[in-house]
């Protein structure tokens, strides 16, 4: 799949009389998110006042009505025009992802969607090296991110939650790529702020799985990484933040289901298994 940015912008500003009407709409995708109140449509050509935050995602040819509210002065918003070069595999890419098309939802709050955005109409207006391919890349990983991020447009949002969401992904993620490292759900509870019980809580909610569980998947992942090489068990083990190579083997025995050294020996002779 091949993409090209017609149009984008981050708090565009357009004046009061600045107005779309478009019965058969862009000939492009048109992803749009609010930044004041708009006169906007949604399924149809009906008419709703949409409140900042407020996000569409229109497929080609939909309807397109968009006015200034009632009672401002002007209209802001973000937004990006992005001509695919198969619609149909587009349209099915964006459904398995369960991205609404063509009906308000929002996004989670902190969401890196602004972010890629900026990338793209970087990457849209300075001619650089490889520069298609990055605009390529950032589509799809801007599809991604709002996949991940969409909440129904009437669905209330705990401020809070998200907050703590995304504070416990981010300790997440720096366990992922340092599980060696002494981690204590204590330390991490402490970091995020919250008590022993309450991040526990949270961990399970947001990831489905306990802090440690998770803690020990991350360690027996990068021991995986190890296998094919011929480093002794014990320093695998301590390298992956394990006290000692027994206690290891049988966490990585009950996880994987054979001993470090069986599957050290199968990765050497068929390559490494699929992740369980």
């Amino acid at each position: 799949m091949q993409y090209a940015v017609e149009s984008s912008g981050i708090e565009t500003v357009h004046q009061k009389d600045f107005c779309h009407e478009l019965p058969g709409g862009f000939d492009r995708w048109v992803f749009l998110q609010l930044v004041t109140p708009h006169l906007l449509n949604e399924k149809d050509t009906s008419l709703v006042v949409a409140d900042p935050g407020t996000c569409v995602l229109y497929t080609p040819g939909h309807p397109r009505y968009l006015y200034c509210a009632p009672g401002w002065n002007e209209l802001r918003n973000n937004f990006i025009h992005i001509k695919a070069s198969d619609d149909a595999r587009m349209l099915e890419k964006v459904q398995n992802y369960q991205i609404p098309v063509n009906t308000f939802f929002r996004l989670r709050k902190n969401n890196p969607v602004l972010s890629t955005l900026s990338e793209l109409i970087y990457e849209h207006s300075v001619d650089q090296p490889n520069r298609d391919e990055m605009i390529d890349h950032l589509i799809e990983v801007l599809l991604i991110q709002i996949a991940r991020n969409t909440i129904p447009w009437d669905a209330p949002e705990d401020i809070t939650q998200s907050r703590n969401f995304r504070t416990l992904e981010s300790l997440r993620k720096e366990m992922y790529a340092s599980p060696e490292r002494d981690w204590s759900v204590k330390g991490m509870a402490s970091s995020a702020f919250l008590s022993e019980n309450r991040f526990i809580l949270l961990y399970r909610r947001f990831f489905d799985t306990t802090p440690r569980q998770d803690l020990m998947r991350a360690r027996i992942l990068k021991a995986k990484s190890f296998m094919n090489t011929d480093s002794a068990i014990r320093d695998i083990a301590l390298s992956c933040g394990f006290k000692n190579e027994y206690y290891f083997s049988n966490a990585f025995k009950k996880m994987v289901g054979m001993s470090p050294s069986q599957y050290m020996k199968s990765v050497k002779e068929s390559g490494p298994f699929p992740e369980r």
